[in-house]
């Protein structure tokens, strides 16, 4: 039997109260119900909370992440300040009480 990994948050540099309940929430759920528990609540975080759901990877994954981000945003020609700003209103839409700012 191969041993199971550990998963543990490797960046911590921007993660407010929030980001720390959902990322202890992932790794409990991945250390008591294994991997594809883990990447099934991955998915319903990418539907509840997308910007949350990015917080989250960067964690995790920050290296894998930075790349596929990159990546991703040079093939829709999208500048890096560009995605920065998109993510600044993104977060501030979701934090929003009325979610319309």
């Amino acid at each position: 039997m191969a041993k199971k990994l550990e998963l543990k948050v490797v960046d911590t540099s921007d993660l407010d109260d929030g980001d720390w309940a959902v990322t202890n929430r992932l790794k409990r759920t991945y250390e008591t119900d294994g991997q594809e528990a883990f990447w099934a609540e991955i998915q319903k975080l990418y539907d509840d909370d997308p910007v949350r759901h990015v917080e989250a990877l960067c964690a995790f994954f920050p290296t894998e992440m930075t790349e596929a981000l990159k990546d991703g945003l040079a093939e829709a020609g999208i500048t890096p300040d560009e995605a920065r700003e998109m993510l600044r209103k993104a977060k501030r839409k979701a934090e929003s009480p009325a979610g319309d700012q």
